[in-house]
């Protein structure tokens, strides 16, 4: 028999499990695993596509403080185009980037308040 305490301990642990493997690019949000939403950080996420909605691994993603303009972190999309973040509450700004393609848009706002954000896919067009 689990007490109400075991099942919320349960709960935050798989919760920190699925935060873990969004940082490691090895899964979705946080939210996903069934953990109630509002507890931050939260997912910030994206996926990079060229024009027939196939995945364009290897993207450049970096994420920028809207409010300084400073570099908070950046990571590469994964085999099946796909890019994650944790965040907390605030303004940010992505740029992509990937050799051999023009991306648009090439950066996009997105702010974070209290749950987690899918952003609208990336655009990848072979460069001529």
């Amino acid at each position: 028999m689990t007490s109400g305490t075991g099942r919320v301990v349960v709960r935050a642990v798989a919760w920190a499990l699925g935060a873990m493997l969004l940082v490691a690019g090895c899964g979705g949000s946080p939210v996903e695993d069934g953990s109630p939403p509002g507890l931050p950080p939260y997912g910030l996420r994206g996926q990079v596509v060229d024009s027939a909605g196939n995945p364009v691994p290897d993207a450049a993603v970096q994420l920028i403080s809207a409010s300084d303009g400073a570099l908070v972190t950046e990571t590469r999309s994964h085999a099946d185009g796909w890019f994650g973040f944790l965040v907390f509450d605030g303004a940010y700004r992505l740029e992509v980037t990937a050799a051999g393609y023009k991306v648009t848009p090439p950066g996009l706002a997105a702010t974070v308040a209290g749950r987690d954000v899918d952003l609208p896919r990336f655009l990848a067009v072979p460069l001529p």
